[in-house]
């Protein structure tokens, strides 16, 4: 089982989602289903797992989130329109 991440530029990590090799009924498109951060309305980027062995669940505290959000913003600055300095 892998996992899905819904990043959205203002807020990091907005949703989660655990994809499974089989489901019942129509499985999760976060593609779609996510394409805008459901708070803010900004355009998300979703990140799929790489390496499975690093799944872990996280505890956030205010300095993790705002740590986190930066991190995001930084790495996915193109796709959220962001390189020009914003």
């Amino acid at each position: 089982m892998s996992k899905v991440k819904v990043i959205c530029p203002n807020h990091g990590i907005v949703q989660e989602i655990e994809m499974a090799c089989m489901w019942i009924g129509n499985p999760p498109m976060p593609e779609i289903d996510f394409a805008f951060c459901s708070k803010c309305g900004s355009k998300t980027v979703i990140e799929r797992d790489k390496n499975l062995s690093m799944s872990y669940m996280w505890t956030y505290k205010d300095e993790y989130k705002d740590s986190e959000v930066k991190f995001y913003r930084e790495k996915y600055k193109k796709e959220f329109g962001l390189e020009n300095g914003s």
